[in-house]
């Protein structure tokens, strides 16, 4: 069994070669990018450097976690780096998460801070939302960006100088220990898009593993890639997303109410600023 894998989730040939050599150099021994744009399943393999990138298509858009799990059901390395294409990792920051890992035996999940362009600090390290916090979020954070809730859910756990636990972390790049994921079923592909990364941490720590998270290692992420030109369906995903979480959370009758009071209210919005924009267009 080697020691790690990488899976990169793209849609329509975003993974450049860049963020490939990178995962490879880091010791990659496979680095499987999955395209979930493609309608046609292929597969081809080509060597690079000391390991292999394998572009893959399934024929269908599987979702973040559903691409994500075809690759973890082959059981191939002790560890599975899982990361977005709009990711910038230098090989010495993944030798450093997996360092990380082997120090913490129950990490099942390990992340770096994330940046974004600019070098800035993104709120990649939150607490699990709840349902109160959720709808009111979904229901102001697109007309009122400022509003309290929406300003506690951004807050991000402060960073100590160490590595240390953490509620859930971002899955634009996550290193997944394979014996954890397999042990919960890998991701709910239920959640075709968000909130897949919440619900992940959520059932890795009821399972007694933990989320690490290494403050020292420092990644870029640019972020959006494949939903900026997308928002209202976008927003419908985040919409379904945040019902699925809400209900697995609390299942009664005013906690549905509540979850589908806030995402109706936030698509609906996007909804009507969509049309509004295309008009002034």
């Amino acid at each position: 069994m080697d020691e790690l894998w990488a899976v990169v989730v793209d849609y329509g040939g975003h993974a450049d070669d860049s963020l490939l050599d990178a995962l490879i150099d880091a010791g990659a021994a496979r680095v499987v990018v999955v395209d979930n744009a493609l309608a046609v399943a292929s597969s081809r393999t080509e060597p690079r450097g000391q390991g292999v990138v394998e572009f893959r298509s399934y024929g269908a858009n599987l979702g973040f976690g559903g691409a994500v799990n075809r690759v973890l059901a082959r059981r191939g390395a002790r560890w599975l780096l899982i990361a977005n294409p709009d990711i910038e990792i230098a090989p010495s920051a993944l030798r450093t998460l997996l360092a990380t890992g082997e120090r913490w035996s129950r990490a099942g999940i390990v992340a770096p801070r994330l940046e974004d362009h600019a070098g800035q600090p993104q709120a990649s390290v939150r607490a699990f939302p709840s349902l109160a916090l959720a709808a009111l979020h979904g229901a102001l954070g697109v007309v009122w960006p400022s509003n309290p809730a929406s300003r506690r859910y951004r807050r991000e756990v402060p960073d100590p100088p160490n590595a240390y636990l953490a509620p859930w972390v971002s899955g634009a790049l996550m290193l997944a220990r394979w014996e954890a994921l397999s042990a919960i079923g890998g991701f709910d592909a239920s959640y075709f898009l968000y909130l897949e990364d919440v619900d992940l941490a959520w059932r890795l720590t009821r399972a007694g593993w933990e989320v690490v998270v290494d403050p020292t290692v420092r990644v870029r992420h640019v972020g959006g890639a494949t939903t900026r030109s997308r928002r209202v369906v976008a927003a419908l995903w985040h919409a379904r997303s945040l019902v699925r979480y809400g209900l697995a959370q609390e299942d009664t009758a005013t906690g549905a109410a509540l979850v589908l009071f806030g995402v109706l209210a936030r698509w609906a919005v996007v909804v009507v600023a969509s049309r509004r924009s295309s008009a002034d267009g």
